[in-house]
């Protein structure tokens, strides 16, 4: 990635993408402290109707995060990620033709289910680097 002084770079990131691992994660966490982004948002891997995604899962059934799953590897890429790094985004809105997973859990009450993992794990920004 080519930095310039004057541009601000920021990222965003899915978690759960077909056969990735928590290595993966960490491994995409490090390349970004590397390449000093700006900011992140990140995102969990959803699949729509009507889409080559949705053939694809069908065809080949690779693990959908259910919600503990990305939790855990949410916490996770924190604890990773360069504490100079803006977070933006944590969690995104159901789209509406979102078939998998389902969530269904309010974003709010969803970022109270994170804080209080972070905290009972002791996990904060940066904390594993």
């Amino acid at each position: 990635i080519k930095k310039f002084d004057n541009i601000k770079i920021g990222t965003h990131i899915i978690l759960g993408l077909p056969f990735e691992t928590n290595e993966d994660y960490i491994n995409t966490i490090k390349f970004l402290n590397k390449n000093k982004i700006n900011g992140i948002k990140f995102h969990y891997l959803y699949i729509l109707k009507d889409t080559q995604m949705e053939k694809y899962y069908n065809e080949t059934r690779f693990h959908i995060l259910n919600f503990e799953e990305y939790i855990s590897s949410l916490a996770n890429c924190i604890g990773y990620l360069n504490k100079d790094i803006v977070i933006f985004r944590l969690f995104s809105d159901p789209e509406p033709e979102e078939i998998l997973p389902k969530y269904n859990i309010p974003k709010s009450k969803a970022l109270n289910i994170l804080y209080d993992y972070l905290e009972k794990h002791d996990i904060y920004q940066g904390k594993f680097i």
